[in-house]
């Protein structure tokens, strides 16, 4: 399962919180985790699309 957000630093730093998320990063999109699926992927191509 994953979730995709569009959004920016405001301040602090981000974690996840362990209960809804075990991971948390940020990639360029040449730096995409291998393995991505073309669905998550397309997704990401739309958000980046729209900033």
């Amino acid at each position: 399962m994953g979730a995709t957000f569009a959004a920016r630093s405001v301040c602090g730093e981000a974690r996840a919180d362990g209960d809804e998320g075990s991971e948390l990063g940020y990639f360029a999109p040449e730096d995409f985790p291998a393995g991505l699926n073309d669905y998550n992927r397309q997704l990401l191509d739309r958000c980046r699309d729209k900033l």
